[in-house]
C-alpha cells in the first residue's frame, strides 16, 4: 500500500464526509420549513385568587407574566422588545438586565432603549375560575381581561 493509496482513502472520507454535511443541513431546511400545527392549548395557571394583588406573577418557562391592572388583567410576555432579554420584575415595573429597558405593569416602554411595548398574549378565567393563558398566540386586543 503506498500514499497514492492512502491519499486516495482520504479524499473518499474528505468527500463522505461532505456529502453528510450537506445531507445534514438540507433535512434541517426541511424540517424546519415544513408547516406547524396551528392547533394550541391553553394552559391553566392557577385559581383567580393567585393574582388578587397587583405584584406580577411570573411563568419565566412560559415566557409570560400575569399582573391585576385596571380592568383586570393582563397576560404580557416577558422578553424585552429590544433585543429580547428575559425582563425581571422590579418595583411595579418590568426592567430589562441588558441595556435598561423599562415597562409598565401594562407592558408600555418607559425607558431606555427599547420602542415597541410588550405584546400580550391570550388568555382568560374559565367558568370554574381558573386563569389560563396561551403563549402561542399574541392577542392583537391589547385590553385587560375582566376578573
Amino acid at each position: 500500500m503506498g500514499a497514492d493509496d492512502n491519499a486516495l482513502k482520504r479524499r473518499e472520507f474528505a468527500g463522505l464526509l461532505a456529502a453528510g454535511a450537506l445531507g445534514a443541513m438540507a433535512g434541517g431546511v426541511i424540517v424546519c420549513s415544513s408547516p406547524q400545527s396551528s392547533a394550541s392549548v391553553p394552559i391553566m395557571l392557577g385559581p383567580l385568587s393567585m393574582f388578587a394583588d397587583k405584584t406580577p406573577r411570573m411563568f419565566p418557562e412560559l415566557g409570560v407574566a400575569v399582573v391585576r391592572v385596571e380592568g383586570g388583567l393582563a397576560f404580557l410576555r416577558t422578553r424585552c422588545t429590544h433585543l429580547g432579554c428575559a425582563l425581571r420584575v422590579v418595583g411595579e415595573e418590568f426592567a430589562c438586565p441588558c441595556h435598561g429597558g423599562r415597562f409598565s405593569l401594562e407592558g408600555r416602554v418607559k425607558a431606555g432603549p427599547p420602542r415597541a411595548d410588550l405584546e400580550w398574549v391570550e388568555g382568560g378565567v374559565d367558568a370554574r375560575g381558573q386563569v389560563w393563558c396561551d403563549p402561542s398566540r399574541t392577542s392583537s386586543d391589547r385590553r385587560p381581561i375582566d376578573a
